[in-house]
């Protein structure tokens, strides 16, 4: 009707189905197909009887159609009101969103080893008029994250030679500027919990999941484009002093630390002046670490700093961290030394950044 809406919904099974004698009867409360479908299969026999009545509350239906040994379909109605007042309406000038930021042009370089997925990402990114680079492993992305400047990186996880872990690691410690802080969007086939914040803590800036939806990997290509535009724009700072400074973000996103903040100034303030304060005492730790050619008592205060790095955004500095803390026992004395010493200007130019001076 003009105001209500009927939906049909099926639910199909391929189990044991049950006997025209006993169609009569599935919806009783208690009552069983065959007298051994509880020894074999459990339950107590209600939720259908339940089910029944829920539905029947709501002005609803539910039939039932099955053959034995075959499996069995439960088909029931639901009315609903139609809510217009949730489908907006277009003014004269609007447009959506996907039509605000076209992604033509957009240069992307697409990672990917298996020809299949490679030609239908490829496919879909060229529908979009994307300018779409291809690389079969990680070293070849490497290679041409160097050479090239790409709005967008598509990083397969499972990949030849080099994984897309450690192809983003490589392109967020090793290649500079712009270059190394290319959106990276990961493709796996796995979104665990797990799998998911190891993206996160190599530097991926999202993830999807394959086979993808193409309007999830739209809208996901949208906003991280959207988020590296608005990191590069000139934005208030908070210094120690409460004033504010202008300033074009490099190394320090405090997006998280403001939003756990909710809007209290003056915690941002006070977590930013607990990291300078922490700075100096670190570095003098570091220095005495390495003088004592001390590896566990290194690895111990790297530890304790990377939740301050976290918080404050220092993205740059958490990897190299990371870097240091997964691979220390494979370098030698030498290659320590250099990684502490890179780790020491990053926390003294993230201060720098801050318009910030440690306090006397």
């Amino acid at each position: 009707s003009k105001d209500d809406i009927a939906l049909r919904f099926s639910v199909t099974d391929t189990g044991i189905g049950i006997p025209a004698k006993s169609m009569d009867k599935i919806f009783e409360g208690f009552t069983q197909a065959s007298n051994d479908t509880t020894r074999k299969y459990g339950g107590t026999g209600l939720g259908l009887t339940i089910t029944k009545e829920l539905i029947e509350l709501q002005g609803g239906e539910i039939s039932v159609t099955s053959k034995v040994n075959e499996g069995s379909s439960f088909i029931f109605w639901l009315k609903f009101k139609k809510d217009m007042s949730q489908v907006p309406t277009p003014t004269e000038g609007e447009v959506d969103e996907t039509a605000e930021f076209p992604l033509e042009k957009v240069k992307v370089l697409l990672v990917e080893d298996n020809l299949f997925n490679q030609m239908l990402a490829a496919k879909i990114l060229e529908n979009w008029h994307c300018d779409v680079d291809l690389a079969e492993n990680g070293v070849i992305a490497t290679e041409k994250a160097e050479r090239n400047a790409y709005d967008l990186i598509l990083m397969d996880i499972q990949l030849p030679e080099m994984d897309g872990y450690q192809a983003t690691q490589y392109i967020r410690k090793r290649v500079a500027g712009d270059k190394g802080r290319v959106p990276i969007i990961a493709m796996t086939a796995h979104a665990f919990a797990e799998e998911i914040e190891k993206c996160r803590k190599y530097g991926m800036d999202d993830y999807i999941s394959k086979p993808f939806d193409e309007n999830k990997l739209f809208g996901k290509i949208v906003k991280v484009l959207k988020s590296r535009e608005r990191k590069t724009v000139e934005e208030p700072v908070p210094g120690l002093n409460g004033s504010i400074v202008t300033e074009k973000k490099k190394l320090i996103d405090l997006t998280y630390l403001q939003r756990i903040s909710n809007g209290d100034a003056d915690f941002v303030h006070k977590m930013i002046q607990v990291f300078v304060n922490l700075v100096p005492s670190f570095i003098e730790s570091m220095d005495q670490c390495m003088e004592a050619n001390d590896v566990a008592c290194l690895r111990n205060i790297l530890h304790k700093i990377k939740p301050s790095v976290a918080f404050l955004g220092i993205a740059e500095l958490n990897f190299a961290i990371v870097e240091m803390e997964n691979n220390m026992d494979e370098h030698s004395p030498g290659e320590i030394i250099a990684f502490c010493n890179k780790i020491k200007e990053l926390c003294l130019a993230a201060i720098n950044e801050l318009k910030l001076k440690t306090p006397t």
